[in-house]
């Protein structure tokens, strides 16, 4: 075989790994679910850093319509948010989302008071109590480092009674387990639910 020829078949390759994105086998169930990972296209517009301008920053507002549901949580409910808004906004309803990157949940931990991330929640949590078009409250955080933690179960399970208390409905997404970290169960949070 000629270096032309192992040339123009590299090539051929190439543009075939090009033009499917690097997708041969399309149709596989291991790419059909991975199809629907999408990156939320607001990402990056509503990634709050944790600083003071947060807690002066309005929440990010997915499709218009009625908001009756606000997404809480840390950098990893940004696509969860985005991806409950594309399944509600056909019946009229928008999102809020709340998100500040690298902020677990320390609502109702008094240590914490003087703490950025605890400023931020009780910011967060008296506009959605007070705001009567939500009707839902998503609580998604990555904290399975923290939920070993008995004083940080009892945080989340606080700030969930106390969003329910306000007449909201709460929803707890717990993030798919990740290896060497997957000791957390769902028995953890129903025990103190």
């Amino acid at each position: 075989m000629s270096l032309l020829s192992i040339m123009l078949l590299v090539s051929l390759f190439g543009l075939v790994v090009f033009k499917t994105e690097g997708r041969l086998l399309t149709e596989t169930p291991k790419q059909i679910v991975a199809d629907t990972a999408w990156f939320s296209p607001k990402r990056l517009e509503c990634r709050f850093r944790r600083n003071d301008k947060a807690l002066l920053q309005e929440p990010c507002s997915y499709f218009e319509g009625n908001n009756a549901v606000a997404v809480i949580g840390n950098s990893h409910s940004h696509e969860l948010a985005y991806a409950i808004a594309e399944k509600i906004s056909p019946k009229g309803l928008g999102i809020l989302q709340y998100g500040v990157q690298g902020c677990g949940h320390v609502y109702s931990l008094k240590k914490q008071t003087q703490n950025f991330c605890y400023k931020w929640h009780e910011k967060v949590f008296n506009e959605v109590s007070a705001d009567e078009n939500v009707k839902y409250v998503v609580l998604s955080y990555r904290n399975e480092k923290k939920l070993h933690k008995k004083h940080r179960r009892r945080g989340l399970v606080r700030l969930a009674r106390a969003f329910k208390a306000s007449g909201k409905k709460v929803i707890l997404v717990l993030q798919a387990p990740m290896p060497q970290r997957h000791r957390l169960c769902a028995d953890c949070i129903s025990y103190y639910w």
